[in-house]
């Protein structure tokens, strides 16, 4: 599989909603530091000389860029013109196929591509084969010309015990597997996946970007606003303390206002979530259609990651 070629700049963190029955999650591993995106790359005791000096990529930096104001210049990231970029991410796992297809279809309404973070229950089904479930959407995917990352095989919390390689990549052979189905006649180069990964609940160290990086994915994707779509929130106007469409678009827009020198802003939603983001016409569509009125573009991850 062709990769991109890596981001030689050091270091720098889901398409998912809650699964409605869970495990137990592991015990929560409090990240460790790791070097600012100015300090030197990371170096693992144990590695090959190769993976110890690989460039890792880290545009989280642990949640360091998640208060607006967002600094102007960061090192990971670039914008193709003069204009502030706006990237739309979806993590997915538990998806409902029409929730799925109501986002996809007011992406492609509005001429917008996106980049979507696959975790395990997205592609695999509960026999361990191709998930028939999401067939329709790994194809719109990728027909509509939006990028796919690594959003690890088991959606696990931190610990200690996680093997990161084999998460990631067990999670890329499986897409590989529901791209097949999804596509009999052949599948085409763009659905490859891409050498990025995202954490689950963004929780990760220096050994998960260390492990990342040796399995091939050396770039982690981060965000700047979280719009809390999978953490339970009610459906407004059910209490005081509740989500709807309209005000995740209010929630980025107001992000991107207070961030006017930042070259990119990230935003991290979930493609299954219940809040009508696709469907209801104050999410997606008046998202882009506001921040397009202030000269704002929107752009996919690798489009905007510094060379």
């Amino acid at each position: 599989m062709r990769r991109l070629a890596p981001v030689l700049v050091p270091l720098l963190v889901a398409c998912s909603t809650q699964s409605p029955a869970r495990d137990e999650p592991a015990p929560l591993v409090r990240p460790e530091p790791v070097p600012s995106a100015s300090g030197a790359p990371l170096e693992t005791a144990g590695e090959s000389t190769d993976a110890a000096t690989r460039a890792i990529v880290d545009t989280h930096e642990h949640f360091a860029h998640t208060r607006a104001p967002v600094p102007g210049k960061l090192p990971y990231f670039r914008r193709r013109g003069n204009s502030q970029e706006i990237v739309l991410t979806f993590d997915c796992a538990w998806v409902p196929e029409d929730r799925g297809l109501a986002v996809l279809d007011a992406l492609r309404e509005v001429n917008v591509s996106a980049t979507f973070f696959v975790a395990g229950p997205f592609v695999i089904g509960p026999k361990g084969v191709v998930n028939p479930a999401t067939t329709r959407l790994v194809r719109r995917i990728v027909e509509d010309g939006h990028e796919v990352g690594n959003h690890t095989r088991t959606h696990p919390h931190a610990a200690p015990t996680v093997d990161y390689g084999a998460e990631l990549g067990s999670l890329e052979a499986s897409w590989r597997s529901a791209v097949a189905a999804a596509f009999p006649e052949g599948a085409p180069r763009a659905a490859q996946m891409l050498p990025l990964w995202r954490a689950p609940y963004g929780e990760y160290d220096a050994r998960a970007l260390s492990a990342a990086a040796a399995a091939g994915f050396a770039t982690h994707v981060g965000w700047n606003v979280d719009l809390q779509d999978s953490i339970g929130l009610p459906a407004c106007p059910a209490a005081t303390e509740c989500l709807s469409a309209e005000r995740e678009t209010q929630k980025v827009v107001r992000f991107a206002r207070a961030s006017p020198e930042a070259d990119v802003i990230v935003v991290l939603a979930h493609l299954g979530a219940p809040y009508g983001f696709g469907r209801d016409p104050k999410g997606i569509r008046e998202l882009v259609r506001t921040l397009r009125a202030e000269g704002r573009t929107f752009a996919k991850v690798s489009e905007v990651l510094a060379p």
